[in-house]
């Protein structure tokens, strides 16, 4: 039985791909929310780790000592820091980076992912583009960031090098699929931090509060959610194709899958 562990942040990014595969079992609720979907030749668990390195990684070790996963995807949305990436884009990680927002310099070696010809074909197929992944520890203005990126198809998130990180550490095949929610002109204006808990969950009651403080926060709000929709919606078709794939196909792919250090 090939088993694979999802790692999402926010219920909005898995919401689709749930609907779509149908028949998840509610698993756990503490420490972290996870749900399980199996059939003879797959086990899928997916867990909602809350936003930021710190949460996602923490939900990864929890999930290693219950389960010994053949493949680990970090899955969720993303920031465009370049054009020709749009809203709804779907796109798969080539290559990882983390970035200090105080010196705007790479920390760390980069970490690359050779992909199966397999697997570059089926993202073909699907749409799916292959970009580089910049990890922030916080939402910015992209445009800002976009400097030094903007001749490659660059993708900025919180999470995604860290992830990348641990699992070339332990030797656990790995990938990353990201969609935009917010392309290269869309900023987020308003404090993430704010409407979410210590557990880097968004609560409705923080983002109401947040209104009534703000009532020009309504607009954004909405916007952000429109954009996120549409993220979700294509982020989950791509995923369901994947691992709807038989699982000799699927067990091909996680044996020619490869993280390696870039320079």
């Amino acid at each position: 039985m090939i088993r694979i562990v999802l790692l999402f942040a926010l219920p909005q990014e898995y919401t689709c791909l749930k609907r779509l595969m149908g028949s998840w079992r509610f698993a756990t609720l503490e420490p972290f929310k996870s749900f399980v979907r199996q059939d003879p030749s797959k086990e899928l668990v997916l867990v909602e780790s809350g936003m930021g390195r710190d949460r996602m990684l923490e939900a990864l070790k929890w999930l290693l000592v219950r389960t010994h996963p053949d493949l680990v995807i970090a899955a969720g949305f993303a920031g465009s820091l370049t054009q020709e990436l749009a809203v709804g884009d779907a796109c798969i990680g080539e290559i990882f980076a983390s970035l200090d927002l105080r010196s705007h310099r790479e920390i760390g070696p980069r970490i690359g992912l050779e992909l199966p010809e397999r697997l570059v074909e089926f993202c073909d197929e699907q749409g799916i583009r292959r970009t580089q992944i910049v990890t922030v520890n916080q939402p910015v203005p992209k445009q800002e960031l976009s400097k030094g990126y903007e001749n490659s198809a660059t993708i900025m998130d919180m999470e995604n090098y860290f992830v990348g990180w641990y699992c070339y550490e332990k030797n656990i095949p790995f990938l990353s699929f990201r969609a935009i929610s917010d392309g290269f002109l869309d900023e987020i204006d308003f404090d993430l931090a704010a409407i979410s808990d210590a557990r880097g969950q968004v609560k409705v009651p923080l983002v109401l509060a947040s209104v009534l403080r703000s009532p020009r926060l309504l607009r954004s709000y909405y916007l952000s959610w429109k954009r996120s929709m549409k993220a979700a919606r294509n982020l989950g078709r791509g995923l369901a194709s994947l691992l709807d794939l038989p699982s000799a196909e699927l067990r091909s792919l996680i044996q020619e899958n490869r993280l390696y250090l870039v320079g």
